[in-house]
């Protein structure tokens, strides 16, 4: 009797910590875990869309990770009121015209799959915010993106994309966009034109030069320029007055410019595997600078001594 009553317990505590867990990984997706949610584990994207056919006007998020088929299942006009579509590890190819049929659709999660093309329809999902391609085989931006009224984040890293369309301007909401481990050889200047931008994420590129218009993002409070082929920063990068942290790490950067003073917000900056030579006089100013790393650096003994006992509220990683 008292093993019967054990088991009844380790049961129910087996069973609380996966509805736990459950909702944990929704909110990490930055999904209402209180909406109606539909997830089958096996089968392919036209079986699951099938089983699920009947609830159709409830399906708010549908899971179609890790099946085959290189479009989406054609019944899938069906749920009205989906706001989130996951894809991922899954054989998609295209994002058809089928998207369209989802009036309320928000999310569009399909990362690690063979996605090459994206149907122009997509413009007609007035709610969509968020758009995460990642590791797809996209040669180029589809510009009917930046015709999305409501896009905050695109993410679009490790696919293989050389350039930006000048379409991005006409996205005046995008506040996240990264496109980290791409082939673009320069940094977009009509990117100015997104003053919402708030983090760029440019990592593992191959830009060797920054334009002057890079200081005219005034809401950007994350830059990541790492692992390109970069040798200075331009004197107006001092005008990212919000910018809170700075990767650069895996350039040729031998010193920063004077304006970097005038980054009062500033509290990371990531220096690393650069050569890195010398510090400006001016980096005395930023009273809320808590750390730089600098692995693979050339600063004398003499001064880091000196920049240590300068800057005290500053973790120097020399």
């Amino acid at each position: 009797m008292a093993f019967k009553k054990i088991s009844f317990w380790v049961w129910l505590l087996i069973v609380w910590l996966g509805f736990w867990t459950f909702n944990g990984i929704l909110s990490l997706l930055g999904v209402n875990t209180n909406v109606m949610y539909y997830e089958l584990v096996y089968g392919t994207a036209e079986q699951r869309v099938k089983r699920l056919l009947p609830h159709a006007d409830t399906v708010t998020v549908l899971d179609l990770s890790l099946t085959s088929g290189k479009t989406l299942p054609k019944d899938i006009v069906k749920f009205k009121k989906l706001k989130v579509l996951v894809a991922e590890f899954s054989e998609l190819t295209a994002i058809g015209e089928e998207v369209a049929s989802l009036p309320e659709l928000r999310k569009i999660f399909a990362m690690m799959c063979k996605i090459k093309h994206i149907s122009p329809k997509i413009k007609d999902l007035q709610h969509l915010e968020r758009v995460v391609l990642s590791e797809n085989k996209l040669e180029e931006i589809p510009t009917m993106l930046f015709e999305l009224p409501r896009l905050k984040e695109l993410i679009l890293t490790s696919n293989q994309i050389k350039t930006l369309p000048t379409h991005i301007k006409d996205c005046p909401s995008l506040t996240t966009l990264d496109l980290g481990r791409n082939k673009i050889s320069a940094f977009p200047i009509f990117l100015q034109a997104c003053q919402n931008l708030r983090i760029l994420d440019l990592t593992d590129n191959e830009i060797t030069a920054l334009p002057a218009e890079m200081g005219n993002l005034p809401a950007l409070t994350e830059l990541n320029l790492s692992s390109n082929k970069i040798t200075a920063l331009p004197t107006e990068v001092g005008k990212l007055e919000r910018l809170e942290k700075l990767y650069l790490g895996f350039n040729g950067i031998k010193t920063l410019p004077a304006s970097i003073g005038n980054l009062q917000k500033l509290d990371y900056v990531d220096v690393g595997r650069n050569g890195f030579e010398t510090f400006p006089p001016e980096m005395e100013k930023l009273k809320n600078l808590k750390e730089v790393r600098l692995q693979a650096h050339r600063v004398s003994e003499a001064d880091q001594k000196n920049w240590d006992k300068k800057m005290p509220q500053t973790k120097f990683l020399w």
